[in-house]
């Protein structure tokens, strides 16, 4: 994003925000960039995938600049050995970049709605200057209908927040499909936190959800 306070969109202010030129000691706008790559391991292409992604905040390229970078990767087995109906997804990260800034990934004091599209949050289920963990295996009943197992856990870093804090959780969830247009979906989640700053001692609580979805016959996949 180039255009904010004190900033008009004309085509060199865009053109100074996409390649991360500094103007008075700042780059101009809001500039993010990334990578990613996913790829099929040999001899295991048909269930086995390594995957990962990065983003700089106001750099060229995360390649670039790895110490002001955050990183998240993990694999992806699209089934195990002889438990063909069973996934299992690996998968870790940090937004924490001490050495650079490790607070100012998902947000800005200028654009204040730049990790947001139409008022809905962007970003990684690892939050704000953290680093975490996360396992999740499906059992799939069909093509469609599964049961899945989620376990995350998360620690936020101390520079962040005062005595940092962390995060665990374990959800089950569910979507079965029930004949031609009818769908139940549920889940049910325990989590338990450590938050110096907001709670003294450990926290824990339960949510659960449960919807019913219904298509009419002719509208029904």
């Amino acid at each position: 994003m180039c255009r904010g306070p004190g900033n008009s969109l004309r085509f060199s202010s865009f053109l100074k925000n996409t390649v991360g030129q500094h103007v008075h000691g700042d780059v101009l706008g809001d500039g993010r960039t990334a990578v990613d790559f996913s790829y099929r391991i040999p001899k295991l292409r048909n269930w086995l995938t390594l995957y990962g992604e990065a983003m700089s905040e106001d750099e060229i390229s995360p390649i670039a600049y790895p110490a002001k970078s955050i990183f998240q990767g993990g694999l992806y087995l699209a089934r195990l050995p002889a438990m063909a109906k069973l996934d299992l997804r690996l998968e870790g990260g940090s937004t924490d970049a001490p050495s650079f800034c490790n607070s100012c990934f998902y947000w800005n004091a200028q654009y204040l709605s730049g990790y947001t599209n139409s008022g809905r949050l962007i970003g990684s289920w690892i939050g704000r200057a953290a680093q975490g963990e996360l396992i999740k295996t499906n059992y799939w009943l069909n093509a469609r209908s599964r049961i899945g197992v989620e376990l995350r856990h998360r620690k936020i870093d101390r520079t962040y927040l005062p005595q940092g804090g962390t995060q665990s959780d374990v959800g089950v969830s569910a979507d079965i499909f029930v004949g031609p247009g009818f769908r139940f979906s549920g889940n049910v989640q325990y989590e338990r936190w450590m938050i110096p700053l907001l709670a003294t001692g450990r926290q824990s609580n339960i949510a659960a959800s449960l919807q019913f979805s219904f298509w009419p016959a002719s509208h029904a996949r």
